[in-house]
């Protein structure tokens, strides 16, 4: 049988949709290159720095409180998962490719070109919390006057997880092995310092659906032993879930947001 690298064909994946024919641990998986995936930090006048790494964006209606409104979200990509903690439960969850992301609501204001930012979303590993937009930590880019219009995301050492404040906290995981379920603590550490390295986002973004690779269904990186130690999925329909993606009927019109970006912080 033939299948389409559009389908949801990544191996392991306990989502419903995989394709029929197809064997669970059976699917597409990237390898994704080493020589590509270096990254040298940049001097960028506030000290060291994510450089020429893009963040890639979608955008698409949600109603807010039965009104207009839009959801923009901002996909970040790393080259690998690498968990802290002792290596017995850190290593189910190692796996090459990592897709991370962030949102932010948005309400829709007197003019018709004006959106007012009402929250943002972080994912924290297979679920999400929303944060009111007062409540949420937020700068000016690029020490720009004004109002603070970017939301500043914590990202866990290793894994990556998009937190609201820096700090450390134990997740509670469930893996199987050898056909037995087993309850594992993964520890996760973000941090706010000055030898931290920021990801500036604003400064490269890329409308999602716009890359030719968009809506893939396989694997980003390697087929591991099983879903925990398989590449992530990326931007598609499939991670509609959380505020993914949106159905094509819904997407709006895809606009660069100049104004409203996300700076995945501190690692």
């Amino acid at each position: 049988m033939r299948y389409a690298t559009t389908q949801l064909a990544r191996p392991h994946d306990p989502h419903p949709g995989h394709p029929r024919g197809l064997l669970y641990q059976e699917g597409f998986h990237l390898d994704l290159l080493a020589p590509r995936r270096d990254d040298p930090l940049v001097e960028d006048g506030e000290g060291r720095a994510v450089g020429a790494v893009p963040v890639y964006y979608e955008r698409w209606n949600e109603r807010v409180r039965g009104k207009p409104g839009m959801r923009i979200t901002y996909w970040f990509l790393f080259d690998e998962s690498v968990p802290g903690g002792p290596r017995s439960a850190a290593d189910p969850f190692r796996h090459e490719g990592d897709w991370e992301r962030t949102s932010v609501l948005l309400q829709h204001g007197q003019r018709a070109d004006e959106y007012l930012p009402v929250s943002v979303r972080y994912f924290v590993h297979l679920h999400a919390e929303d944060i009111p937009w007062r409540k949420a930590e937020v700068v000016a880019g690029d020490g720009r006057p004004g109002p603070a219009t970017h939301p500043v995301v914590y990202s866990a050492r290793g894994k990556h997880t998009t937190y609201p404040p820096p700090g450390g906290r134990d997740v509670k995981v469930q893996v199987t092995e050898g056909g037995r379920l087993r309850k594992l603590v993964i520890p996760d550490e973000t941090a706010n310092c000055p030898a931290c390295i920021p990801w500036r986002t604003w400064r490269k973004l890329r409308d999602v659906r716009l890359q030719p690779w968009y809506g893939y269904g396989g694997a980003w990186g390697s087929a591991g032993d099983d879903g925990s130690t398989t590449g992530s999925l990326g931007p598609s329909r499939f991670t509609k879930k959380l505020g993914g993606a949106a159905d094509a009927a819904a997407a709006t019109t895809p606009l660069p947001p100049t104004d409203l970006g996300a700076s995945p912080g501190r690692q």
